[in-house]
């Protein structure tokens, strides 16, 4: 018996949870209030034109049925009809529809009483207003947008104000018991539609935000795997991104001896100190407005002039590099071994793009990237080497010194320099460092030389 009542309890649990509306937080719960006055307004200027001309037009049955009561059936249908009109005109004001569902309860209270007043004052036709009034709750339920609630008082309302003009027309009992009958049955029916409408929203509104989250979480992620100018063009539809830009500084730097490093640490380890490393890079690159490319393996590629680094130079680039330097240079008092890079740049022409569709990516090609790899692998550890192109640009701001001719995998010999250090001694350099102090710092000196 006990497992018996047991299982009744539990089919009952069931049955009422899957028949509960959608349940949605205070904030959503706001939201979703906020979607249904928008359908309530939309629902009521559908619904009251068809309202004013229908109730324009059943003065004319109503002569025809009772001629006698012909003054009163018309009074109802003028007033319903200009009622109608009135609550449209009236949801073009911001006051009605930020309070339009608590006024529908009020414009139906006034709809309920006048046909209780009909009701008294007719003498043949007081049945006839009856099911007028059955027509009304099913008219609020299913073509009025509103709240389940609301439309549970609506129904109630009209309820109490069909009884009570039964009560003083003084009809007899067995109206009371068909009115009630024929009323309720149209009440269920209508908050049924209603209960299935509102969960039908619940539902869309929660799917809506799952849908917007997703998408706002798809753009943050393109967001950080491509520049935002290119994300703009990608989002615009433009399907092929290729652009050819000059005069961009590209960088590369590694952890030197990584390979030696990984074989004696554990991969939690190694990935702990990527990350760590990989992420004051990412913070660096931010505050000198530097736009990162890639990761590579223990390799960091970063680029200026292109992206949303575009209005950037190799000023950016060294004192990027620079800040790099002094970082890694902190990480190896951190860490219980050593943690050293070095860096290659090169400035020139490269071209620039979007590839891949499932997971696309930012990416740069052109004999300036190779040119800034190649350096990188040719530097000494803990050094930034310099093409030619970039030790001009930079020679009057920053100490710079010839490395030599080195040869070059793929590229050939090329004349190479080492990057040291802002000048102190150009005007605005006094204090160098404070220029490269990461993110915390509150601004960076422009070291270009003056020009008239």
């Amino acid at each position: 018996m006990h497992n018996y009542l047991s299982g009744i309890w539990k089919t009952y649990k069931k049955l009422s949870s899957a028949a509960a509306l959608p349940r949605l937080t205070r904030e959503e719960a706001l939201q979703f209030r906020q979607e249904i006055r928008l359908q309530t307004v939309s629902s009521i200027r559908l619904i009251m034109p068809i309202t004013v001309i229908l109730h324009l037009i059943m003065p004319v049955g109503a002569f025809y049925f009772y001629p006698d009561e012909y003054g009163v059936l018309f009074g109802y249908h003028f007033a319903v009809a200009l009622g109608s009109a009135l609550l449209l005109l009236m949801t073009h004001n911001e006051f009605v529809k930020r309070h339009i569902l608590d006024l529908g309860i009020v414009a139906w209270a006034g709809a309920s009483l006048a046909i209780a007043v009909t009701m008294v004052s007719l003498t043949n036709g007081v049945y006839y207003y009856m099911g007028a009034a059955i027509f009304t709750m099913l008219y609020v339920c299913g073509f009025i947008r509103t709240t389940l609630s609301r439309s549970l008082v609506c129904c109630l309302m009209e309820l109490l104000f069909v009884n009570c003009a039964i009560y003083f027309k003084g009809l007899a009992s067995i109206t009371y018991v068909y009115a009630n009958f024929f009323l309720g049955y149209a009440a269920f029916i209508g908050l049924t539609v209603g209960y299935f409408i509102e969960a039908l929203e619940r539902n869309k509104f929660l799917l809506q935000r799952r849908v917007e989250y997703e998408q706002n979480r798809t753009e943050k992620i393109l967001k950080e795997i491509i520049p935002s100018s290119i994300y703009e063009r990608v989002k615009n539809g433009e399907v092929q991104i290729a652009d050819l830009s000059h005069s961009v500084t590209i960088l590369f730097c590694d952890i030197v001896g990584f390979t030696e490093m990984a074989s004696k640490q554990s991969a939690s380890q190694i990935v702990s100190m990527l990350n760590d490393l990989f992420s004051r890079l990412d913070e660096i690159a931010a505050f000198h407005g530097v736009e990162k490319i890639k990761t590579i393996g223990d390799a960091y590629m970063a680029a200026a002039g292109i992206g949303d680094a575009v209005q950037k130079d190799a000023y950016a680039i060294a004192d990027f590099a620079l800040a790099s330097k002094m970082v890694t240079e902190q990480m190896s008092d951190e860490y219980p071994w050593p943690i050293c890079m070095r860096f290659g740049i090169a400035t020139g022409e490269v071209i620039s793009g979007v590839i891949g569709s499932s997971r696309p990516t930012f990416d740069t090609w052109g004999r300036t990237v190779n040119l800034a790899s190649r350096l990188e692998r040719s530097s000494p550890p803990g050094m930034i080497c310099l093409d030619q192109a970039t030790a001009e640009f930079l020679m009057n701001s920053y100490e710079i010194s010839a490395y030599g001719r080195i040869a070059l995998k793929g590229i050939g010999d090329t004349e190479a320099f080492l990057l040291h250090g802002a000048n102190p001694l150009v005007a605005g350099n006094s204090e160098p460092d404070q220029a490269l102090a990461p993110p915390s710092s509150e601004a960076s000196f422009d070291r270009r030389p003056y020009q008239d």
